[in-house]
């Protein structure tokens, strides 16, 4: 009987005991898995650390190959100036837009590494450097628009400029046209003797009582009366008159009156050398029967 007891304490003991051990067992998992947990989770945030870290390394050396790009393209060429003005505008929009993009990664590691309690000192240092160098960045950046804007005003200087040499370029044309035009223009009249005496063309000067009076060209004879005509592209003047008679000066073997068929009437009057006919005058008056 006393056999079957201490059996029974020392059963009774054992299965304690193992209880025990188990439940020891089964904290001490948890445990591990919480730490395991905590370690992973400071891995987790020590990796996004890094990668935003590297993401705004990236960006700044992205920058500072846009600002060599920029300082290649910058040129004094008139002829390049506008074309660098564009380069440039559209590097600086990229540059900002880094920039941007970069200071948001920093808030964001600044704001987790606050609340995560992650004592890192070599992160800190390097995020700190960080910051002086997004904060040079900056001041880069604003040098960049002063650049731009200096530039926006020499395309404008030069437009105004182009536009001025493009007036003047225009009014000596016209001034050519004008004068070429002139040069070119002679004033034509055909009539009997009565029909451009009325118009203040012709009159009759000398003779007596009006026998040998000369017919002769008036002074400062109204233009309107006469037909302007383009001299390099005109040869023959229609007369269409049983006779005629040119009034006006002009060389003798510089034209001749052509005559119809019949021989009866002279239907035009040729310029056979139009240097040599206008050179006296640039008035060419013929009377008609």
């Amino acid at each position: 009987m006393k056999k079957l007891i201490i059996l029974l304490a020392v059963a009774g003991f054992a299965f304690t005991g193992c209880e025990n051990y188990t439940a020891q067992i089964e904290q001490l998992k948890q445990e591990k898995d919480s730490v395991i947990a905590v370690v992973g989770q400071k891995d987790a945030q020590l990796g996004e650390f890094v990668n935003a870290v590297s993401d705004i390394e990236n960006n700044l050396s992205a920058i500072t190959e846009k600002q060599g790009s920029i300082k290649e393209t910058i040129s004094n060429d008139p002829e390049k100036v506008k074309s660098s003005r564009d380069h440039i505008s559209a590097q600086i929009a990229e540059i900002t837009r880094l920039m941007d993009e970069s200071k948001a990664k920093m808030a964001s590691i600044n704001k987790k590494l606050k609340s995560s309690r992650t004592e890192n000192v070599k992160l800190q240092k390097l995020l700190a450097t960080l910051n002086e160098q997004l904060a040079q960045k900056d001041v880069e950046l604003a040098d960049l628009h002063t650049q731009l804007l200096a530039l926006n005003e020499q395309v404008a200087n030069l437009n105004t400029k182009v536009t001025g040499l493009q007036t003047e370029k225009d009014q000596q044309a016209a001034v050519i046209t004008d004068q070429t035009t002139k040069l070119h223009t002679a004033y034509v009249a055909v009539g009997t003797y009565k029909q451009l005496r009325d118009k203040q063309v012709v009159k009759k000067e000398g003779g007596v009582l009006g026998i040998g009076a000369e017919k002769e060209l008036v002074p400062g004879a109204n233009e309107e009366a006469f037909n302007k005509i383009d001299i390099t592209q005109t040869q023959t003047i229609a007369i269409n008159s049983k006779d005629a008679e040119v009034v006006t000066t002009h060389p003798i073997d510089s034209y001749k009156l052509v005559k119809n068929t019949t021989g009866k009437e002279v239907s035009y009057l040729e310029i056979t050398d139009p240097d040599k006919f206008w050179k006296s005058s640039k008035y060419l008056v013929v009377l008609k029967d």
